[in-house]
């Protein structure tokens, strides 16, 4: 595996932990549990972590971006189906701008 792959790797793997934090702490407005909140910071924590280790292998800027854009592609997915939240037409079309943009900074 070359470095950029896992980079990348790591980037979608810190996605995926600001996504979930994103979801607990949509949760913990809700519920007030400090447990709660505290699980939402560890995961933002976690995805900083790898977003620094990325660092090693990318790009700032192009890293940075790769985490942000993979965290609103799933969050967005994810904020459909458990939170029943619509995307207006022109929200989905800047999802798939984002899966777009995704791609280009992986092969660039």
């Amino acid at each position: 595996m070359n470095s950029s792959t896992y980079a990348f790797i790591l980037l979608i793997a810190g996605g995926v932990a600001l996504t979930i934090g994103d979801v607990v702490f949509k949760y913990w407005l809700g519920h007030s549990r400090f447990s709660l909140y505290a699980i939402g910071f560890v995961l933002y924590a976690i995805a900083l972590v790898l977003l620094i280790e990325s660092y090693k292998f990318d790009n700032i800027a192009v890293a940075s971006s790769i985490l942000d854009i993979s965290n609103v592609v799933i969050l967005a997915v994810v904020s459909w189906l458990i939170f029943e939240e619509p995307l207006s037409f022109v929200q989905i079309l800047g999802v798939i701008a984002g899966m777009i943009g995704l791609f280009l900074l992986q092969i660039g």
